[in-house]
């Protein structure tokens, strides 16, 4: 499994803050090297005439994380007198290295106690990783996409190529990589004191539920050669186990299904940290964006929920379609972030050019995964994903595909066509859509 290795990290301390009386960051230290599955960021904040309640810490359009500002600094408290809540204004954020952009710019902001923000330091570094341990035989193949943008269709046609295993069943959503990855995720993160598996004392409570490690949490104590234990040789071995559950999991997925050509397993996720950790902990992976006029994509989901007859995509608890659109938009621009974040490797796919142009939108796929993208090979996938015509029918909601591009000018009121033209605007543009503008 990848070792992360952060280095050449320079830090900034941020001057002339209104609000802010002074700080320091003291982890990491300048031009210091990091190695392991833990980025532990600590200092103090002072506020001038309130204190400081919570620190947070974000890369460009994605936050990372926060903590309050409670921790014991006696020593501060010394320094600044006229000040009380000096006394406990330290804090700790741990942060995950594979979520760190490769070369990373992470903006520290102090909240003050009036919820009022100002800016305490800039932390800047390399981010990389080392492969050792479990090599996988299959890579990942992620389908990043919202909803009714075509994976399903995109996900059989990925699963008719020797080259993909797939689990073959519609529509294409088993999960059992992201599962591996949640698990690792949720083991080797910092244990949440608020709840009962977060606590020394008390994770043995909730009898079918197992979180982070609470002795590897900020407030516990540990010998500082416990925590570097925690953060490298204890997160590799859950490494190299979820990697090799996957792996093992496929493995038979492949000879059930009679596939022994198959050098990715293909997965559909959503545009949220589970791709970049998916990405982290194989270097090999690829990755496919998959996006949809975003107007379409709207008017599509609700007509499947009509069809279907209930809410889905997030429109039930919402009191309007225009609140709902609000809400969609965010995962927008996640997808937007995210294609932005890794277009330096991945390969992006359009809807559009999936239904009218499958040859050649199939042949630049499969040659970005350095698969057989000979047009005869993209033909015969084509032709076997169709021969099931009743299975993809019931993912339709226009009488054929090609009618589904640009329905959103017929389906939408003009009030939900204004409403995604504000809210999708600049998704709309990252990805080359006509806007009007």
């Amino acid at each position: 499994m990848p070792t992360p290795i952060i280095e050449k990290i320079r830090v900034r301390l941020a001057t002339g803050q209104p609000g802010l009386l002074a700080a320091g960051i003291e982890t990491p230290l300048p031009r210091a090297t990091v190695t392991g599955y833990r980025f532990n960021v600590r200092g103090w904040a002072v506020g001038r005439d309130q204190p400081v309640a919570r620190i947070r810490i974000a890369q460009p359009r994605d936050p990372l994380g926060n903590a309050p500002v409670q921790g014991d600094r006696p020593d501060i408290g010394d320094q600044y007198p006229d000040q009380p809540w000096a006394a406990r204004s330290g804090f700790q954020l741990t942060l995950g290295p594979l979520k760190l952009d490769p070369r990373f710019k992470l903006r520290v902001i102090a909240e003050l106690e009036d919820g009022s923000t100002v800016k305490l330091a800039t932390i800047r570094g390399r981010h990389r990783t080392l492969p050792d341990g479990y090599q996988s035989r299959l890579q990942p193949l992620l389908v990043t996409s919202l909803g009714r943008t075509g994976s399903t269709w995109l996900m059989r046609l990925l699963a008719e190529h020797p080259g993909v295993v797939t689990y073959r069943h519609y529509p294409y959503e088993v999960r059992p990589a992201k599962y591996w990855l949640h698990l690792f995720r949720i083991l080797t993160a910092p244990p949440n004191p608020a709840k009962t598996v977060g606590q020394p004392n008390e994770f043995h409570v909730e009898a079918l539920a197992a979180g982070a490690n609470p002795f590897q949490a900020p407030a516990f104590p540990a010998l500082p050669a416990l925590e570097d234990w925690g953060a490298t040789i204890y997160a590799s071995r859950l490494a190299d186990f979820c990697q090799q559950s996957i792996d093992e999991w496929y493995g038979i997925v492949v000879a059930a299904q009679d596939e022994p050509d198959a050098v990715y397993f293909a997965e559909k996720h959503f545009p949220d940290d589970y791709p970049r950790l998916a990405l982290g902990l194989f270097p090999r992976a690829r990755e496919l964006v998959l996006v949809r006029d975003f107007r379409d994509m709207a008017a599509s989901m609700l007509a499947y929920n009509e069809q279907r007859g209930f809410d889905d995509f997030g429109r039930s608890g919402r009191d309007s379609d225009e609140a709902w659109i609000d809400a969609l938009a965010n995962g927008v621009n996640q997808l937007a972030a995210a294609w932005q974040r890794r277009s330096d490797r991945a390969h992006l796919v359009r809807y559009e050019d999936l239904i009218t142009s499958p040859v050649a939108t199939m042949r630049t796929a499969f040659a970005y995964l350095e698969l057989d993208a000979s047009d005869a090979a993209v033909e015969a996938v084509i032709a076997r994903a169709a021969a099931d015509p009743a299975e993809l029918k019931k993912h339709q909601t226009t009488r054929d595909p090609a009618a589904s591009i640009g329905r959103w000018r017929q389906d939408l009121s003009p009030e939900l066509q204004a409403a995604t033209n504000e809210r999708f605007l600049q998704a709309l543009i990252a990805f080359g859509y006509d806007t009007g503008e």
